[in-house]
């Protein structure tokens, strides 16, 4: 997925099992919790990860493991910044 620098990104799935599943997202192999700069949520089978405010810094491979008493299964995206041409250097004269 690609999201614009500065923007808000949402990577949504949808999961089932019986019983039905644990979900943990992770970043660089460190589990997401909600604070200021994730947004974790649930709805039964519909599970969302929203990156605020997205920079370079947030690029990379989201993964979300799901677990029961039966098994486990990791899905991975990987998450690309994209922004706007600047002017590094300005002309000189």
């Amino acid at each position: 997925v690609t999201v614009v620098d500065g923007q808000d990104c949402d990577i949504h799935i949808e999961v089932s099992g019986l019983p039905p599943p644990k979900i943990k997202w992770s970043y660089l192999a460190e589990d997401l919790a909600t604070n200021a700069k994730y947004d974790i949520k649930s709805d039964g089978n519909h599970h969302q990860l929203r990156i605020h405010h997205a920079t370079s810094k947030d690029a990379g491979e989201y993964q979300i493991m799901c677990s029961n008493n039966l098994g486990r299964i990791t899905g991975k995206i990987n998450v690309r910044i994209s922004s706007p041409p600047i002017i590094v250097q300005p002309l000189k004269d």
